[in-house]
């Protein structure tokens, strides 16, 4: 995964995982969100304002409880794990058919929150957007949708 997104000239900072086994009942494996807080603050995030793309329903239940913009990709488990009653009994969140068009969703609605006026900013006086920043906010409304295209 981390070799895929460096081709496309993305960056992960980190790879997490639990190394509890299910009995221990910890906190930090999914579906419990304990590593999305570790992870926030280590790195001083805003979980509200960040993502959480996964392919399993646990990916997306953690990320949901979080506070995280939580998006279901169909390529690996994905798929199999949308037709679960685990997925039919959650809502909030995203569906995209892989990896690549997740992060195109993420990327187009990052640019257009960029582009809109704050509500305390006169018409008139706002700025231009500045793309070339680091993004990782954007959806504004969730709701169980496919993304499609580029």
């Amino acid at each position: 995964m981390v070799q895929a997104v460096q081709e496309y000239k993305g960056k992960i900072e980190a790879v997490l995982y639990c190394p509890h086994r299910p009995e221990e009942n910890c906190g930090c494996r999914k579906p419990k969100p304990g590593l999305l807080y570790e992870v926030a603050k280590v790195y001083g995030l805003d979980l509200s304002q960040c993502h959480l793309v996964g392919d399993a329903i646990s990916d997306i239940t953690a990320g949901l409880e979080a506070g995280c913009r939580s998006i279901l990709v169909l390529s690996g488990r994905g798929a199999q794990q949308l037709l679960s009653w685990e997925a039919r009994r959650l809502s909030g969140y995203m569906v995209a058919q892989d990896l690549q068009r997740a992060a195109r969703h993420i990327i187009r609605e990052e640019m257009a929150r960029e582009a809109a006026p704050p509500a305390s900013e006169p018409i008139g006086t706002q700025r231009k957007p500045d793309y070339g920043g680091a993004w990782g906010a954007g959806i504004s409304s969730l709701r169980k949708e496919s993304v499609h295209g580029p």
